[in-house]
């Protein structure tokens, strides 16, 4: 081997390698840019951890509610059992579904009409839409954060203005119908 295809060969290995390591620092950037969980503990107001969950149900609502520890997982489990959940925390509860993505916003909690995307408050976790400036004025003269959240996440609000996420279906096939 000449002195010059030695050098290209190192030259080849170091694009490689120098390639390789980019890639590596790109994958990286966006396992650090993904979500990081954030729910706080729809009992005790902690945050709450992605392997404490309860398989929550109240009424139509289902879907996955994080709590903080133990107790509060015991808690909310038999309150979900016995059907006996305590009003704030399935307000929390709520809130919380829309915050880990389980349920979206698609109309105005408050009238249950279309919302205007200018027309927004921060409740809770999350920025809420709604359909006028009475509504938004109503939710924002609430100064109590609790009755501001219920206002938005209560068991009637939740119904006017929120519904579960739909699951994303497969690209390109569709079902063929069957000749009749």
């Amino acid at each position: 081997m000449t002195k010059s295809s030695v050098f290209a060969a190192l030259m080849a290995l170091a694009v490689l390698a120098g390639t390789n390591m980019a890639q590596e620092k790109k994958a990286e950037g966006k396992k650090k840019k993904g979500k990081k969980f954030a729910a706080k503990c729809v009992v005790a107001g902690r945050a709450a951890k992605e392997d404490k969950v309860v398989a929550y149900k109240n009424g139509d609502v289902e879907g996955k509610v994080y709590v903080c520890c133990g107790n509060c997982l015991a808690k909310l489990e038999k309150s979900v059992k016995d059907k006996t959940v305590d009003t704030k925390i399935a307000n929390k509860a709520n809130a919380q579904l829309v915050q880990t993505g389980q349920y979206v916003q698609a109309k105005c909690p408050i009238s249950g009409g279309k919302f205007d995307k200018t027309k927004t408050v921060k409740v809770g976790a999350r920025k809420v839409k709604f359909c006028c400036g009475k509504c938004v004025a109503k939710v924002e003269a609430e100064k109590d954060k609790d009755k501001q959240l219920a206002l938005v996440y209560s068991a009637d609000a939740f119904k006017k203005g929120f519904g579960k996420k739909k699951a994303k279906g497969k690209k390109g096939k569709k079902k063929k119908k069957d000749a009749a």
